[in-house]
């Protein structure tokens, strides 16, 4: 056998020894823990091994006390702290509510339009709270909007209450807004 078939054979056998020792090592552990988990299981049941010692000192020692605390943060109330360390409680003013100025604006969508079979009306489809209104120009569509135009991509829709502002509602979901008729008709 030449040297370095025997450096081979040497680091094998080393290698077979570490081997063993770490099985050997690893089998004792698992016992170890058997043994201590059927003890616990035999000391629930009531029963106490004899060779089992309970540390009970540390139930007499007494809590030690701090001594440099100037008081308790986690006491809350009145003592929370001396009248010195209180901060002065600050009074901000409470915000106006703002009051808008401008009247809302109905939440009309313009779904589209179509025009009518027989006669070739042109009808517009509205929708407001979830129901779906169709009208021509000049009706009045749940006793609310009176339709003023109807174009490709939007509807002119005339309130009808007190105000009896006019809105214009671009196609879509896009918000309506109020716009001034009489201008509009002169241009």
């Amino acid at each position: 056998m030449n040297s370095k078939s025997k450096n081979e054979l040497l680091v094998l056998i080393v290698l077979l020894a570490l081997l063993s020792i770490s099985v050997y090592s690893q089998f004792s552990s698992n016992e170890q823990s058997n043994n201590i988990s059927s003890r616990s299981k035999s000391s629930s049941r009531g029963t106490v091994a004899v060779n089992e010692v309970l540390n009970v000192d540390s139930l007499s020692n007494e809590v030690p006390q701090f001594s440099g605390v100037k008081r308790n943060i986690f006491q809350f109330g009145a003592g929370a702290g001396s009248a010195e360390s209180q901060t002065p409680m600050i009074r901000i003013p409470e915000a106006e509510p703002e009051v808008d100025e401008r009247p809302s604006v109905p939440t009309v969508h313009y779904l589209g339009f179509y025009y009518e079979k027989e006669s070739g009306l042109k009808l517009a489809a509205l929708s407001n709270s979830g129901r779906i209104y169709v009208g021509r120009v000049g009706q009045i569509l749940s006793g609310k909007y009176e339709v003023m135009q109807i174009a490709d991509d939007h509807v002119i829709l005339k309130v009808l209450n007190e105000e009896a502002k006019t809105i214009r509602v671009p196609l879509g979901k896009a918000p309506a807004s109020f716009i001034d008729w009489k201008k509009e008709q002169e241009e």
